[in-house]
């Protein structure tokens, strides 16, 4: 598990990820369970 901070590289990666997939919706044009979970954490992650 990768430990992910707000000033964290890693968090900055997962929101790139994020913006990509809004724009290409590759992963979840099909799995909308899946990128409503996805913005929930984010979601979580930035409120925390």
């Amino acid at each position: 598990m990768i430990n992910i901070d707000a000033s964290n590289d890693s968090f900055i990666v997962l929101k790139s990820f994020i913006e990509e997939e809004n724009k290409t919706k590759k992963l979840f044009s099909h799995d909308t369970i899946a990128k409503q979970w996805l913005y929930q954490i984010l979601l979580w992650l930035m409120l925390h």
